[in-house]
Order: structure tokens, then sequence, then C-alpha cells
């Protein structure tokens, strides 16, 4: 049998506002019928927006906070594979501050 298709309630558009520069819209109706319509400057926080009214529809919790980062979705994905490789409870950064001063010690000795 066939998923149910999703309801998708919330749209986001790209726009260009009077003064030419790029700004981002999220648009829908909530399920009391309520019209939702809500410029953004940065397309993240409309993409947030969209999803804390999609969790809010649903009622679900939200399962996680979106973050600005410097990592490129790459280096996001490369960060989370050694986090879940050294297990919880230890410290990434950590891990690689003790093997960089391994390998400096092993620079220093000849290695």
């Amino acid at each position: 049998m066939a998923r149910p298709k999703k309801i998708q309630r919330f749209k986001l558009q790209e726009f260009s506002n009077p003064s030419g520069n790029v700004s981002f819209r999220v648009t829908g109706t909530l399920p009391d019928g309520r019209r939702i319509r809500k410029n953004f400057k940065e397309k993240a926080d409309a993409l947030r927006e969209l999803g804390d009214l999609e969790l809010k529809v649903e009622k679900k919790p939200d399962p996680r906070q979106a973050l600005r980062t410097l990592l490129t979705p790459e280096e996001l994905a490369d960060a989370e594979s050694a986090k879940q490789q050294i297990g919880k409870g230890r410290s990434l950064s950590r891990l690689v501050a003790h093997y960089e001063a391994l390998r400096e010690q092993v620079e220093e000795a000849g290695g």
C-alpha cells in the first residue's frame, strides 16, 4: 500500500522586494484557518520558521535546534561521523588536541 501523501501547509518563496534585495517569505494556513505570511532577510531564518510552523501543526516537540555554523555540509557530516566514532561523553576537540600534541612530539623526535 502506498504511503499517504504529506500535506504541505506552508511554503518558502524567494522574492525581490521593492529595494531590489532578495528576501524570503514563508506563507501558509494554520489548521484553525489563520493565514501566515512572514518575510525574512536570511534563508536560514525562513527555513527555521518553516520547520517551527510544521512542528507546531504536527504537535511534535522540536527534536533539535537549527544553529548557524561556519562548517560546510561536508565538514559538518565529517564532524558528526567522528563524534559517533568516539562515543558519548568524550570531547571531539580534546581528542583532536591530544592527537595533534602526539603528532608534534613524533615530528620533534624525528619520526
